[in-house]
């Protein structure tokens, strides 16, 4: 499988603690955030109905819809609610002041949300 690229999304600075940011690379929506120092990006989109996840809460390393609050482990992407649902999460890192992702192969396209 080939290596994806690293793509650019924002200056160190601009990712604060405890907010959201979104960022689009290669027509994927992300989140981006940090959290207790670090940075992560998990895809953008719930794939319950498509909620926006950087207009969704984040606590205590959680992040929640802002649909129906499915809420997602912002270190791995794994949910806390509804069980067995996973976010795709991607490599980070910050160079130079930069912040640096590289998208993971995951995607949904074999997930099919429970029907609530």
């Amino acid at each position: 499988m080939r290596q994806l690229d690293w793509a650019d999304v924002c200056a160190s600075h601009e990712l604060v603690e405890g907010q959201l940011r979104h960022a689009s690379v290669s027509g994927r929506d992300l989140v981006l955030l940090r959290h207790e120092g670090v940075a992560y990006a998990l895809d953008g989109r719930c794939p319950h109905r498509g909620g926006e996840l950087w207009k969704g809460d984040l606590m205590a390393g959680k992040l929640a819809c802002p649909l129906h609050a499915w809420t997602y482990d912002v270190k791995t992407g794994v949910a806390f609610f509804p069980l067995g649902t996973k976010l795709p999460a991607h490599r980070v890192v910050e160079d130079g002041g930069r912040v640096k992702v590289q998208l993971s192969a995951g995607d949904l396209s074999g997930f099919t949300p429970p029907n609530f």
